[in-house]
C-alpha cells in the first residue's frame, strides 16, 4: 500500500517542478523593447521560500539544489554559485520554519528580504575574491528590489494554485 502522506509530497515536488519550468519559460520570453527592462523576479527562488517556510516537507532541498544549479547553468551564470547560496538561504530559513508560524506577514516578508539581500551581497564578494565578471551594483539591487516586491505575489500564487498554506501553531508537517 503507498503511503497518503508520501503521494501528497510527490505531487507537490511535481508541482513544484511544473512552476519551475513555467517561470522558467517565461523568463526567457522576449518581453519588452530591450531598451530599459526591470529585471524579473527570481521566481523559484521566492517560491522555494515561500514553500519552505509555509510547508518545510514539500520543499525537499536535494529536488531544489538540483533545480537551482539547472537555472545557474540556463542562465549562464558561474555554475553553483549562486545555487550553493540559494541552498543554504533555504536552510536557514528551514530552520526559522517553526518560528515563522507566528509571525505577521510582514515580518516574514523583512526577513525574506535580508536574506535576499544577504544572498547578493555574498554573491559579489565571492565573485569579487574569485575576480569573475559581476553585474553593475545597481542591476543587482534592482533584481532585490523586484524579488522583494514580488514575494507576496508568489505566496499568494502559491496559496491559491498550489494551495500551500502556513501551518498553523501545533499543526505537524504530516497533516494536510
Amino acid at each position: 500500500m503507498v503511503d497518503p502522506l508520501l503521494v501528497e509530497r510527490f505531487f507537490r515536488w511535481l508541482i513544484f517542478l511544473g512552476f519551475a519550468v513555467a517561470f522558467y519559460l517565461l523568463d526567457a520570453m522576449p518581453l519588452g523593447d530591450g531598451i530599459y527592462e526591470w529585471p524579473m523576479p527570481s521566481w523559484v527562488l521566492l517560491l522555494a521560500f515561500a514553500w519552505v517556510l509555509r510547508r518545510p516537507d514539500y520543499m525537499p532541498v536535494l529536488l531544489f539544489a538540483v533545480v537551482a544549479l539547472i537555472l545557474d547553468l540556463m542562465y549562464m551564470r558561474p555554475p553553483g554559485l549562486l545555487a550553493a547560496l540559494s541552498v543554504v538561504a533555504l536552510e536557514f530559513l528551514r530552520s526559522r520554519s517553526h518560528a515563522s508560524r507566528e509571525w505577521p506577514f510582514l515580518l516574514e516578508w523583512l526577513v525574506v528580504g535580508v536574506v535576499l539581500l544577504c544572498m547578493v551581497l555574498m554573491n559579489r564578494v565571492v565573485q569579487g575574491v574569485f575576480v569573475l565578471p559581476q553585474a553593475r551594483f545597481g542591476l543587482e539591487m534592482q533584481q532585490f528590489l523586484s524579488n522583494v516586491a514580488a514575494y507576496p505575489v508568489i505566496v499568494w500564487v502559491s496559496g491559491w494554485a498550489a494551495r500551500v498554506r502556513r501551518l498553523r501553531p501545533g499543526e505537524g508537517a504530516g497533516t494536510t
